[in-house]
């Protein structure tokens, strides 16, 4: 049986050490640990997509970086926060247009 065609949710294989596997109950689809890297997934706690990356397939679920609680993903979440912030509807950043 083939693999599905669908955005896979990564897991750690524990059959076979440095494999990954999808989590789809239909889906037969597994890779080694190197080639996982690069390659989209859907995060297994939220559910959104996201390009793994060494510190996601560190886990034995991997999360995007909204998810997780490493030092980077906490300053990427900052950061997120305040770009939000920033750029909201009424927060007086608005741009002002020259009168020419």
């Amino acid at each position: 049986m083939s693999s599905l065609r669908h955005i896979h949710t990564y897991s750690k294989f524990k059959a076979r050490p440095g494999y990954f596997k999808c989590n789809d109950p239909g889906c037969t689809h597994f890779l080694i640990r190197e080639q996982v890297i690069g390659k989209y997934s859907r995060c297994n706690e939220c559910g959104e997509e996201f390009v793994l990356d060494y510190d996601s397939i560190s886990l034995a679920m991997p999360k995007c970086l909204s998810c997780r609680s490493s030092k980077r993903a906490k300053a990427f979440q900052l950061g997120k926060k305040l770009a939000a912030a920033a750029f909201s509807v009424g927060s007086g950043m608005e741009v002002e247009e020259d009168g020419e």
